[in-house]
């Protein structure tokens, strides 16, 4: 079991964009949490409105958004353009390669979650899907062929709601990301709260929440 604070995440303020990132991105370098299995970017941003990321290319990466409040307006060379809302996820398989924008064209701030994910395959043909899963407290955002959208990915993203004094128990089958959202939980004596995240290499730990809580969980 490794815990990562969400104090010591990497912390990038540009006046448009607040960012926090889990793991290595653009110039925030931490060797201890360079990749956990397939995950490579684990990123909470908050866009400042009339803002947002001009067009940009991705390749060979499986890409999926995780809105929390706000909008934000997608556009991309495959001829895709659509208004992502709170409470949805996009899916975006960047493949042989995607060139696109994401831009908050609202007076209000969006925050989100965007996480890659390694494909099982190189160079495969770019995709982009979205949807508004459910209002399940257990929801499968993206799987490769199960529940939710689409990846090209041995992988399942989650997002868990629990009621305080609920538990939830990872399996020694999987690796498996847990990121606290809101509310607070214990793991092993260990209390963590929202920004806070642990990773269990094929584990089987008992999560308990103490508040009302919200986690996203990636199984691999």
């Amino acid at each position: 079991m490794k815990i990562r604070l969400g104090q010591e995440r990497g912390h990038v303020s540009h006046g448009w964009l607040e960012a926090k990132h889990s793991f290595s991105f653009g110039s925030y370098r931490d060797s201890n949490w360079d990749v956990f299995g397939k995950m490579r970017v684990l990123n909470e941003d908050k866009i400042a409105p009339n803002s947002g990321f001009p067009m940009h290319p991705h390749k060979n990466m499986e890409i999926v958004t995780i809105m929390l409040s706000g909008e934000l307006h997608h556009k991309d060379d495959m001829g895709n353009e659509s208004a992502l809302k709170a409470g949805e996820v996009q899916a975006m398989s960047a493949g042989t390669g995607v060139v696109h924008s994401e831009w908050n064209p609202t007076s209000e701030e969006t925050h989100l979650f965007q996480m890659w994910l390694f494909p099982e395959k190189e160079g495969l043909e770019p995709s982009y899907d979205q949807y508004t899963p459910e209002a399940d407290d257990y929801q499968v955002l993206a799987s490769n062929g199960g529940n939710g959208l689409k990846i090209n990915a041995n992988a399942e993203v989650i997002r868990l709601r629990l009621d305080a004094d609920s538990e939830w128990t990872s399996s020694d089958e999987f690796q498996t990301y847990v990121h606290i959202v809101k509310g607070e939980i214990i793991i092993d004596g260990t209390e963590l709260k929202a920004g806070d995240a642990v990773a269990l290499d094929k584990e089987s730990k008992t999560i308990k929440s103490l508040t009302k809580t919200e986690l996203i969980i990636v199984k691999m």
